[in-house]
């Protein structure tokens, strides 16, 4: 966590801090945390994002006004480093409404 300025270990959570985007403050987090497979990391700003990556699933979940909104990603080649600098993600492999963060969690299959 030294590296990933505004980062804090909060539990088994790690909690960023704003960044250019809230989404890429989550992202950059994950990808410094790749060597820590599907650590839950979360932002403190809105919108709220929780994400996990494993090397292989992105999994993305923001709070929006209406719900919570899920997003996976499948075998990103090319890793999430660049989508931290603003590359845009290519569309997800799935999207859905779960009850929240916990639950989206525990339908993608791992």
């Amino acid at each position: 966590m030294d590296r990933t300025a505004g980062a804090q270990l909060d539990g088994t959570v790690v909690r960023v801090a704003h960044g250019r985007t809230t989404r890429q403050a989550v992202l950059a987090a994950l990808d410094a945390l790749r060597d820590f497979p599907d650590v839950q990391v979360v932002s403190d700003d809105e919108p709220t994002v929780h994400g996990w990556w494993n090397g292989r699933r992105l999994l993305l979940v923001t709070k929006s006004s209406s719900g919570w909104r899920a997003e996976r990603w499948e075998r990103l080649i090319t890793g999430i480093a660049a989508y931290s600098r603003g590359t845009p993600l290519r569309p997800p492999d799935r999207r859905w409404t779960p009850a929240g963060p916990d639950d989206a969690f525990d339908s993608t299959g791992t």
